[in-house]
């Protein structure tokens, strides 16, 4: 019994510890995790908060504002303008998606609630598309949130890609073709041109960091992918390609693209057009500098050697504005693709881009400006024969080929017939420099001295002007502020300075800040006439920091309406005449813009110059004089010099001319319906052969192949790669699931191949192709339909221009550069005093800057001629060492030594060194009598024992000879040998 006690007292004992250390450790552990949970307190977890959105009533809303039958809350141009389309298109649009895709069909959900309706759907899409804004945008309008704004915006894309993709986003068929050559032949003069065709970038703000590398390029910010697009003259869209990984230059996305494998495979159609008495089987598209020399790609000329190159360049580059047209739409249109897309998935990018093309060319169709609006749904180009592998190398042989690229490019150069006129035979030699004999100092002081002369006649400038037949001088010398008045509009940020010329002490108005809108305007005390004598309108410009793209054009208003002041001035005040240089990308002109006003219809019609001249590259100050004449002509002049001549009345001078057509094409005709404008027709009496096989396929297993050794079928071709990491600011709601991106298989790059192995298909022997009858002559044939002429109803006779007159003088531009400066602005009855003007004012200032610029041109001009100096010199070193001209080496060398010390008779060194060579070469050819040859005795025959080699006392007296030689005529040492 007092065992039993002392061992049940003992496990007690041991118990209690246990449980006591079990208590500790527990108090332990509970105390790291709070000092943890302090420490790095856990992310917080947001839970879903239901909203009662309420969604009726958005629809009533929505419905009241814009699709009320009787009297909507906002009319057609509202409308317009925050859907980017007609109600009319967009309702077809949107009953379409209804009727088609069951995402876009209103249901129930699982508490009896509506669902969202189409329209709502689609109007969710459209303003995402539009305006580019965030997809929480539209729950407080809409009361939509996020993922169904974002599931709306993909089903609209997929949904209008599926159901219009075919119709306004096909390839131009042969009748397309021929309308599209009609139009371009009557807009742009170019027969044959199909089109003009550039790419776009699309930066892709998400990019995978994976392929980051195949989507940047240096002149990019960051990755981008780029579209591929021709647009015609009503900026219709003919062929869209989105830019794949790798394609980072506009050659390359050409290359990806199915415009030349179409040539290649002969699946364009043959659209043969004639020009210059030459016959070409298909088009030809507009290109920049960057494409290769294709006979479909017709290119500008960088550097035209005569007037009718000249000529083309103008209408190569003015007609290739269509596809830069086409990008500025699109851009303004759709917000989306001109911001940053963040988007997670390349192929979602792709729905949304073709997406907006289509609704693009649904627009333009919609609002009949697209010449190609018959379309039958269906219409299917005749099939052609699958041409043989030769034929297929011929067309790719003849599709880059330079010769017929220059051959059509010649042939559309002499299609235009281009006179010589004033301007070209007015390229006088510069007067020569009257200080080219001074030193540098003396140059210094004269430029000194000029300053004085000059500073000291604009002094006086104002006075003489006063006396003269100047109507309105402006010298800026004194301050603008009070005379001229800024624009007080909240787009026009932009700072105007009254601030000194670079290197000189005469003021002008100065464009202060970078990226800016600016707006100033000067009220004439007095309208000045143009209908009556010349009038003559003159200013200086001085791009200080160059120009890429801005305005440094004058606008000349004419009489405002009532109640406008200057503060109100803006892009939409109506103007007389707007003059001046403008240039952005490729557009470089020095505008001429006439408002007329058509006195049958009262519509303001803006006219322009065609083929103006192009703004001077450099940063000096330049004169710009626009003369008009009573006698309805127009001469531009660039610093004093004609650069373009023109008649008001003249068709071949602007566009659109100031005397309309007398006949338009009747907008009330219709194509008779038994019109037919196929010039070939399938035969109807052809029949298929009783042994072709339409239902052969192309391609079949190949029976013989069999599996490499090594093929691994249970490893996949790619794997996640394994060191992508999610990026910090990926949002699942808002980017999608993010996956790793795929890299290649590294097991699979020792073995044959991996995955499933399949059997290589091969051509078959037996296929055909689906058979089709022969193309005949259409016996119904009428040619391509067009409208009657009718008499134009607003055709008038005009024998002058009725020119507004101007009231004020403003300057309204966008420009992406600071520095640009106006001075001295004229408007004068005479051109003797805008002569006088440019020679007192502008011509002393433009020789000084001209000057300082070829001071600081030698260094650059010095280096080059070093180069090409040490080249000559190279050369002649090497002429000096022919084999020929051994016995004059010694002669040459000295003659080029003395060159390389005195540069003034290099020329004469190298007339030398030519005769000299010229006596070798007539030396070696018909040389004197020739040297009598030594006859050798042949010695005798040596014993097998004896050496074969000369005794050594010979070899001896041989070398002691070479060495005597040496030093007799020592090799002279030139500048090679340092």
């Amino acid at each position: 019994m007092e065992d039993y006690v002392s061992s049940s007292s003992g496990d007690s004992t041991s118990t209690g510890e246990i449980e006591m250390d079990n208590a500790v450790t527990s108090a332990v552990a509970l105390a790291a995790s709070f000092l943890q949970h302090v420490a790095n307190p856990p992310r917080p977890v947001y839970q879903r908060v239901s909203v009662e959105r309420d969604r009726a009533a958005a629809n009533e809303r929505l419905m009241k504002d814009y699709f009320d039958p009787v009297e909507p809350r906002y009319n057609e141009a509202s409308f317009r303008r925050r859907f980017r389309m007609s109600s009319r298109l967009f309702l077809r649009i949107a009953q379409d998606l209804e009727r088609e895709k069951p995402y876009f069909q209103q249901r129930c959900d699982a508490r009896g609630r509506m669902g969202f309706t189409a329209i709502q759907k689609c109007t969710s899409a459209l303003r995402i598309l539009g305006y580019g804004n965030a997809t929480d945008i539209n729950d407080e309008y809409l009361k939509m949130g996020e993922k169904t704004t974002r599931d709306s915006m993909e089903n609209y894309c997929k949904g209008i890609i599926d159901l219009y993709g075919e119709r306004y986003l096909r390839k131009p068929t042969w009748l397309d073709l021929q309308k599209i050559y009609d139009v371009h032949e009557e807009v742009h003069g170019l027969p044959g041109m199909i089109g003009s065709i550039d790419c776009m970038h699309w930066q892709w703000a998400n990019c995978p960091n994976a392929w980051r590398g195949q989507f940047t390029r240096g002149d990019q910010k960051g990755p981008s992918v780029i579209l591929q697009a021709v647009a015609s003259y009503d900026l219709w869209i003919w062929n869209a390609y989105f830019g794949s990984a790798g394609s980072n230059n506009d050659i390359n996305v050409l290359e990806a693209s199915p415009i030349i494998e179409d040539r290649i495979s002969g699946n364009a159609p043959e659209a043969s057009f004639f020009v210059n008495g030459s016959y070409y089987p298909f088009g030809y598209y507009l290109g920049d500098g960057i494409y290769p020399e294709l006979p479909m790609i017709i290119k500008t000329f960088r550097d035209p050697i005569d007037e009718k190159r000249a000529y083309f360049k103008k209408v190569q580059e003015s007609s290739r504005k269509d596809i830069e047209r086409l990008f500025g739409v699109l851009k303004k249109r759709w917000h989306f693709v001109s911001n940053p897309c963040r988007l997670g998935s390349k192929q979602k990018m792709m729905y949304v881009m073709y997406a907006c093309l289509i609704l693009h060319n649904m627009i333009l169709e919609d609002e009949g400006k697209a010449y190609c609006q018959d379309y039958t749904p269906g219409y299917v180009e005749p099939e052609r024969e699958r041409i043989s592998m030769e034929e297929r190398i011929a067309n790719s042989n003849f599709m880059r080929n330079k010769e017929a690229h220059y051959a059509l490019t010649a042939d559309l150069v002499e299609h235009y017939p281009v006179s010589l006129d004033a301007s070209s035979l007015n390229q006088l030699t510069n007067p020569p420099d009257l200080l080219a004999d001074f030193d540098s100092q003396s140059r210094s002081k004269m430029r000194s001295f000029q300053f004085c002369c000059f500073l000291l006649i604009g002094c006086l400038i104002s006075q003489i002007y006063a006396s003269s037949d100047a109507i309105f001088y402006e010298s800026f010398d004194e301050s603008f502020e009070g005379s001229w008045i800024a624009s007080e509009k909240e787009e026009y940020s932009g700072e105007w300075k009254h601030s000194k010329s670079e290197g000189h002490d005469d003021y002008g108005l100065l464009v202060s800040e970078k990226a800016r809108k600016y707006a100033i305007v000067k009220e004439l005390e007095k309208p000045v006439e143009l209908k009556d004598g010349t009038t003559v309108l003159q200013y200086e410009v001085r791009l200080q920091n160059g120009l890429e793209c801005g305005g440094a054009y004058l606008k000349y208003l004419r009489p405002q309406e009532a109640g406008w002041t200057a503060k109100g001035f803006d892009n939409e005040s109506p103007y007389s005449i707007m003059f001046g240089p403008d240039k952005c990308g490729a557009t470089n002109k020095v505008h001429f813009i006439l408002k007329h006003k058509n006195p049958k219809s009262g519509e303001y019609v803006e006219h322009h110059l065609k083929f103006p001249p192009t703004v001077p590259s450099d940063k000096l100050t330049h004169v710009y004089t626009a003369i008009i004449k009573p006698d309805n002509e127009l001469v531009i002049l660039v610093d004093g010099e004609e650069k373009k001549k023109a008649n008001f009345l003249s068709s071949e001078d602007f566009e659109p001319a100031l005397i309309p057509a007398k006949t338009i094409p009747d907008p009330d005709d219709k194509k008779p319906e038994d019109w037919d404008e196929r010039a070939q027709i399938p035969d109807p009496d052809a029949k298929k052969p009783e042994d072709w096989d339409e239902d052969a396929p192309m391609e079949i297993l190949d029976e013989e192949a069999e599996k490499p050794e090594g093929w691994l079928e249970d490893e996949p071709e790619e794997i996640d790669d394994p060191e992508a990491v999610k990026p910090e600011d990926w949002d699942d709601e808002e980017d999608g699931e993010w996956e790793a991106p795929k890299i290649d298989n590294p097991k699979c790059e020792s073995a044959p191949g991996c995955g499933e192995w399949r059997r290589p298909l091969k051509r078959n022997p037996a296929y055909k192709g689906k058979w089709h009858a022969p193309l005949i002559e259409n016996p119904a044939y009428k040619g391509i339909w067009k409208p009657r002429e009718i008499p134009n109803p607003d055709y008038f006779e005009l024998e002058k221009p009725d020119f507004e007159p101007i009231a004020a003088i403003g300057i309204e531009i966008w420009t992406m550069q600071d520095g640009i400066l106006f001075d001295n602005i004229l408007i004068a009855s005479d051109e003797k005093t805008a002569s006088e003007i440019r020679d007192t004012t502008w011509k002393p200032k433009f020789k000084v800057e001209e000057e300082k610029q070829k001071a600081e041109e030698p260094s650059v001009v010095s280096d080059g001629l070093k180069g090409i100096k040490k080249t000559v010199f190279d050369a002649l070193y090497k002429i000096a060492d022919l084999p020929f001209l051994a016995d004059h080496n010694e002669k040459i060398l000295e003659l080029i030594e003395k060159a390389e010390k005195q540069p003034n008779i290099t020329i004469g060194v190298i007339v030398s060194i030519f005769v000299v060579i010229l006596t070798g070469l007539l030396k070696l050819l018909f040389g004197g009598k020739k040297a009598t040859k030594k006859v050798n005795v042949e010695p005798a025959k040596k014993e097998e024992g004896e050496s074969s080699k000369p005794a050594e006392g010979e070899a001896e007296k041989e070398e002691e000879e070479e060495k005597s030689d040496a030093a007799a005529a020592p090799r002279r040492k030139t500048r090679r040998d340092d």
